[in-house]
């Protein structure tokens, strides 16, 4: 019986990109595999430029002529709601036993779903795995720096300092994204961040050295262009995701979370901005973060996800 791999693809009014990236998709050396059946699902999180009926005519005239009994696509439509609940609503329709994600501004080697597969065949104890990449800034090639050097394995530590994991490289389990809850969609970003977090607490992530995704960067509708001091949300993640953590790792993250508050104090005092909450929370993560208080978490939740305290 052959196994269903879904690609979930979450876009907003990008249009010219999305395209490649389908393409990217349609190029997969796997289409031809007698061993898996691919879904595509397209998530259209509310656009107004036309992208959904541009992807259903290209895809539309892809499949015409020839039937592919190993390939299927749907295209889902909601609200502008972000990209955490267009990769949720994706993967609650989809039928795959493996989820792989990829973002609409991002591509694919034509060889990744192959590869990717391989290797799980071969390591069924490997729930997730992601692959090395190629970074793209504005058009020109560009060497990540050594504290974004992906590790293999048991990566905990390093995704508290920032994302380790990049979505468009993923191949995750479904039964693992369900256990964890899918994204956080009340995170305006840092969403990937916070599940992997949630994850490498739990279980190892298999690094494949091969480069085969195309992340592209620059263009001025990324998340990271919209939100002040995105630190806040890592340090949401942290409070929110603590009693999920071992004794190690939750000292571990509270190291990290003291020295990333520190740092945006510090930031605050010479922009003359007002840091008294910001304080109160630090003294608390000294004194009560080991303890288990809803209250308090809610109102730090409140305070680090409204953006009118971070102007």
């Amino acid at each position: 019986m052959k196994s269903i791999l879904s690609i979930i693809i979450p876009f907003f009014n990008r249009k010219e990109m999305l395209l490649r990236a389908i393409q990217s998709v349609w190029e997969q050396s796997l289409l031809s595999s007698d061993r898996y059946i691919i879904e595509l699902v397209l998530v259209d999180d509310g656009s107004t430029d036309g992208s959904s009926k541009e992807a259903e005519n290209w895809l539309k005239e892809k499949t015409q002529f020839k039937e592919f009994h190993g390939f299927h696509f749907e295209i889902l439509s909601q609200p502008h709601r972000g990209v955490s609940a267009a990769r949720n609503l994706g993967v609650s329709h989809s039928k795959g036993e493996w989820i792989l994600f990829l973002d609409s501004d991002d591509e694919w080697d034509s060889k990744k779903l192959e590869i990717q597969m391989n290797f799980h065949e071969k390591n069924p104890e490997f729930l997730i795995s992601q692959t090395e990449e190629i970074w793209i800034r504005n058009g020109v090639f560009v060497n990540p720096h050594n504290k974004h050097q992906k590790m293999d394995g048991w990566i905990f530590d390093q995704s508290l300092l920032q994302c380790m994991i990049t979505p468009s490289s993923v191949c995750i389990k479904k039964k693992l994204w369900e256990e964890m809850g899918g994204m956080d969609e009340e995170l305006p970003a840092c969403e990937d961040y916070d599940l992997w977090l949630g994850i490498t607490s739990q279980v190892p992530v298999a690094l494949l050295s091969y480069k085969l995704l195309k992340r592209y960067a620059g263009h001025n509708d990324q998340l990271s262009f919209h939100y002040n001091a995105m630190d806040r949300f890592r340090i949401y993640s942290m409070i929110k995701r603590r009693s999920e953590f071992s004794p190690v790792q939750k000292l571990n993250s509270k190291i990290i979370l003291i020295s990333k508050l520190e740092i945006i104090i510090q930031g605050r005092r010479k922009r003359k901005k007002d840091s008294k909450v910001l304080l109160s929370l630090l003294e608390w993560v000294n004194d009560s973060y080991e303890n288990q208080d809803a209250s308090l978490d809610i109102m730090w939740k409140v305070y680090l996800l409204n953006s009118q305290n971070w102007n």
